[in-house]
């Protein structure tokens, strides 16, 4: 039983190890590159002028805050000893909530500015007239309104519960949710991005290279950057996504 307890401490031990060299630095990383994608296709001409630029920022929004929701709570109680979400009930309702929503909708903005770009590429003149940034902003609004709504389930479920008087563990009550929310992230944050990703990637590359032989601009630039970064996606999210499914489905 000792050594169980010592096994545990242990991978806690190296996890806080772990986020002390490296959680500042994906903070800082992340947040100057999301900011600098926001600028970039918020106030650079023409790259503001694809309605795509308004996926792409919505995309960066969201990770800015799956990533710092996520991360400064953790990196707060490594370097202060203060564990907001397990001590306060406000961060214990939110940051799962946060987090989670914020997640899949970043991975939804990308496929959608994807499939922006797959059809700002196509030959048929009709299919470049569909998506405009009104209705760029409309499908944003709503992507992410139903995000929120999605998990707003963690904020009735999430509470604190009082192991001792100096230890307490930020969990959900209901099962029934736990198991809604999981699987909903699962199927928001990973499949569904990536299995959406993967298609698209397969069409934007057909279209991009008939478009090269049509003729050269800066849509090849956004093109390329848009093709690397469903590469990225892909090769992230799949296997987190089996990892995650494996927990669920070995856990007790």
């Amino acid at each position: 039983m000792s050594s169980d307890a010592e096994t545990a401490s242990y991978i806690l031990s190296l996890g806080d190890q772990l986020y002390k060299t490296f959680g500042f630095f994906i903070i800082v990383i992340c947040t100057i590159g999301n900011l600098c994608n926001c600028f970039v296709f918020l106030f650079i001409s023409p790259l503001n002028k694809h309605p795509n630029a308004l996926f792409l920022v919505g995309a960066a929004i969201g990770s800015l805050l799956f990533i710092n929701v996520g991360l400064w709570t953790n990196m707060i109680r490594i370097f202060t000893g203060f564990d907001l979400v397990n001590r306060l009930l406000f961060f214990c309702k939110i940051t799962t909530w946060l987090t989670y929503a914020g997640g899949c909708f970043s991975f939804m903005c990308y496929c959608f500015a994807g499939l922006c770009q797959f059809v700002i590429l196509s030959p048929n003149p009709n299919w470049q007239r569909l998506l405009t940034r009104t209705r760029a902003k409309s499908i944003i609004i709503s992507t992410a309104t139903i995000y929120i709504l999605i998990f707003s389930p963690l904020l009735i479920s999430n509470t604190i519960y009082e192991i001792t008087p100096t230890i307490s563990v930020c969990k959900g009550s209901i099962r029934i949710i736990n198991l809604y929310t999981s699987y909903c992230a699962i199927v928001g944050y990973y499949f569904l991005p990536a299995l959406l990703t993967l298609v698209l990637f397969g069409l934007t590359w057909y279209n991009f290279q008939q478009f090269l032989r049509r003729q050269l601009s800066i849509e090849g630039v956004v093109t390329r950057m848009m093709l690397i970064q469903m590469s990225s996606i892909l090769l992230s999210g799949i296997p987190t996504g089996i990892f995650v499914c494996y927990m669920l489905m070995t856990q007790s």
